[in-house]
């Protein structure tokens, strides 16, 4: 990109780096309407402020646990988040995981839907826009990949995204912990991210989890209730409670962990 920027952009990209709430307002994701400007549920600016506070401290928690309902916003938030992260830091590797590929490249094809969308002044050019990745002219890039992938080993890795992390097999989820907990050890600024709709008590992510809230490893909680949305009325919430059923309900409407 070789736009000569207005005294105004520049100013405006500096902001957008210290607060990815700002960054935000530059956002046009799909709403029920179609595209629509990103205007945050207070949830998800809590939880924003919250990662941005301990992504860059050596001396606070930057591994998080984001658990909430189904259609909460979730997806949408991390997306914006992660892109928030390649394009105002140079030199970083974030990658998008879950149980399978073709989830975690779900949240891939977010965050290029955002980035395409952005103002032009405020978009890198790319080195590399596959399937799989982009990666910008800031050496910053953003992949892909299944929770069970070789692509992780020996790979520095500045931001984990692990999308659904409830619905991995204990087997998998204790390799891809051996692949996260050595670089949190290791790395003063690198930044882990759970997200999740609940599921089983008795898998490893939940205990995670509830060790999290118990303040027994170095995770930061965030549970995102039924209501977070505005539309989600008392009366919604009876609906879905017909709709589903008892477990489903729990878990993908509740947020609760069966």
């Amino acid at each position: 990109m070789n736009l000569k920027l207005s005294f105004n952009q520049v100013k405006t990209l500096q902001k957008c780096k210290e607060n990815p709430s700002r960054f935000l307002k530059f956002c046009t994701i799909l709403g029920p309407s179609g595209d629509q400007e990103f205007k945050p549920f207070r949830w998800q600016k809590k939880v924003l402020k919250s990662f941005k506070e301990t992504a860059f401290d050596p001396k606070a928690k930057r591994g998080h646990i984001l658990i909430g309902p189904r259609q909460s916003g979730k997806t949408t938030l991390i997306a914006a988040y992660a892109l928030w992260y390649a394009l105002f830091h140079n030199d970083r590797n974030v990658c998008l995981m879950a149980g399978k590929w073709a989830q975690a490249n779900e949240i891939l094809q977010r965050v290029k839907e955002i980035f395409i969308k952005l103002p032009e002044y405020m978009r890198l050019d790319t080195k590399i826009d596959r399937k799989e990745i982009i990666q910008f002219t800031n050496n910053s890039r953003i992949f892909s990949c299944s929770a069970n992938s070789a692509m992780l080993h020996g790979r520095t890795i500045d931001l984990f995204v692990i999308d659904e992390a409830a619905y991995i097999d204990d087997f998998n989820f204790e390799e891809l912990m051996h692949c996260v907990l050595p670089v949190m050890m290791s790395r003063k600024d690198a930044q882990t991210i759970f997200i999740s709709t609940p599921h089983k008590k008795w898998t490893m992510f939940y205990k995670l989890y509830d060790d999290a809230v118990k303040e027994k490893n170095s995770f930061v909680p965030h549970r995102v209730k039924w209501n977070c949305r505005p539309e989600r009325t008392k009366e919604w919430l009876e609906t879905a409670k017909k709709n589903f059923d008892k477990d489903q309900f729990r878990c993908e409407i509740l947020a609760d962990f069966i």
